[in-house]
């Protein structure tokens, strides 16, 4: 039985072996919903006996993963879809198998996950964004997003909070009371925009105003229930399972990634704002596609030392290499939580460097072509040599300590947890590399 992990590298050695390496390297494999692969040949020099003949050995090897119609070798003309000759189209996926070593390109035709493979726009945002992330819960990642956006406020600065974590809300109940809560929230954004174009008199009625923010800044929450949702909790559900449907009334919002891209414009469109942080769900989720992949900004990637926090981050990491390209590691912050009174471990650190190394050294960069830099520079040339150790990626990071104040965080009952005088001890390290992401602006610091 062939399963989803083996079917690419076995097909690419049934092309390489039918057409030999070069073929796998200069066509494109396509794979759909159900995993299904098709080889799409670009070569014109191809014959349609040639494509059967190869169509029938994949057919006959491949089992499940083989197109079921006998059709697994076509050209764009035959799948009816002239856009798989675009030469941007699709990821670069490592391969290293004896028949071919090198990357080979896969458009992944998804219907769910499919953001995870949506790049992000190459134009930097006009306010900076952080992205909250963590694969697993009980990290902290919430409580470090308000105790940043106290201090941030605390600085003068004016702070939008969005809670993208449909399933498990957080911020809004931690720093907006009944009185503060706006009637929509993002779950009904997510919903109405799906059959109709949301005015500005709607995204006002998703802000809500927090009492924390210390006075000299503010702090803007969208949470991700409002009080109209409270009123109606038997509606939640049916809503939560229609947030992830791209919008019939705008193809453009085709993901949930597309929403929120433009409900951030939307929100920061006036100037009412200085930063953005933004909370995704744990987990491998969209809402963590969205804040790791596809928007633009930086991503603080929570965990600790446990085995669960790797396996889950070694996933993570390696959609990033793929769908980012070379330059992904400068948008990625690590963050180790619950640290003890030692300070940060050894292990965390080692092991996600283990891990950020490998997924570095597999963006895939352009080809160079070595035998024109031959005659152009007259260098003794090794094709051997090995780069394998020569990048070695600095890890950005910082740390949280452990502490007994936060961990039943509830800064409506107890708002001194946001006062600088309080969290400093706790969140110094983190807050100082916040800083530095986001830049100092001419607003000078307050004290709480």
């Amino acid at each position: 039985m062939t399963t989803f992990d083996q079917s690419l590298p076995l097909m690419v050695d049934l092309v390489a072996g039918a057409w030999g390496s070069a073929a796998v390297a200069s066509n494109v494999f396509l794979r759909d919903s159900l995993g299904r692969l098709t080889l799409v040949v670009l070569d014109p020099g191809r014959t349609g006996a040639e494509r059967e003949e190869l169509s029938a050995i994949i057919n006959a090897q491949l089992g499940g993963y083989a197109d079921p119609s006998g059709i697994s070798v076509a050209t764009p003309e035959e799948l009816f879809d002239e856009s798989l000759r675009d030469a941007e189209i699709g990821l670069a996926v490592p391969i290293d198998r004896a028949s071919f070593q090198g990357f080979v390109r896969i458009v992944d035709r998804r219907v769910v996950g499919a953001d995870w493979l949506r790049r992000p726009g190459t134009d930097n945002p006009a306010i900076p964004r952080l992205f909250f992330v963590s694969v697993k819960g009980g990290v902290g990642r919430s409580t470090a997003l308000c105790v940043l956006a106290a201090h941030l406020a605390a600085g003068g600065r004016r702070v939008l909070a969005i809670d993208l974590d449909l399933e498990a809300p957080g911020l809004g109940t931690m720093l907006l009371d009944q009185a503060t809560l706006p009637r929509f929230g993002l779950l009904d954004y997510l919903v109405e925009t799906n059959l109709a174009e949301v005015d500005d008199s709607f995204l006002n009625d998703m802000l809500g105003s927090s009492q924390l923010s210390g006075g000299r800044g503010s702090i803007t929450v969208v949470p991700a229930l409002g009080a109209l949702a409270n009123d109606n909790p038997v509606n939640v559900l049916g809503k939560i399972a229609r947030a992830y449907l791209p919008s019939e009334n705008d193809p453009s919002l085709n993901g949930f990634a597309a929403k929120i891209e433009k409900l951030i414009d939307g929100l920061t469109a006036a100037g009412d704002h200085d930063v953005v942080l933004v909370d995704a769900r744990a987990g491998l989720h969209e809402s963590t596609a969205a804040a790791a992949v596809a928007l633009q900004g930086n991503t603080l990637v929570f965990g600790i030392d446990q085995p669960q926090t790797y396996a889950g981050y070694r996933a993570l990491l390696a959609q990033l290499a793929l769908t980012l390209g070379p330059d992904w590691l400068t948008r990625i912050h690590v963050v180790e939580a619950r640290v003890g009174a030692d300070g940060p471990s050894d292990g965390f650190i080692s092991n996600m460097a283990d891990i950020f190394p490998k997924m570095y050294d597999s963006a895939p960069s352009a080809p160079i072509p070595l035998d024109d830099l031959r005659t152009t520079f007259a260098v003794d040339w090794d094709d051997k040599i090995s780069v394998e150790g020569v990048m070695e990626p600095e890890i950005n990071g910082t740390y949280i300590y452990e502490s007994d104040v936060y961990a039943r965080f509830d800064p409506l009952k107890y708002p001194n947890r946001l006062s600088r005088s309080v969290y400093t001890a706790v969140y110094g390290h983190f807050l100082q590399l916040c800083d530095e992401i986001i830049q100092p602006t001419d607003v000078s610091e307050g004290t709480p």
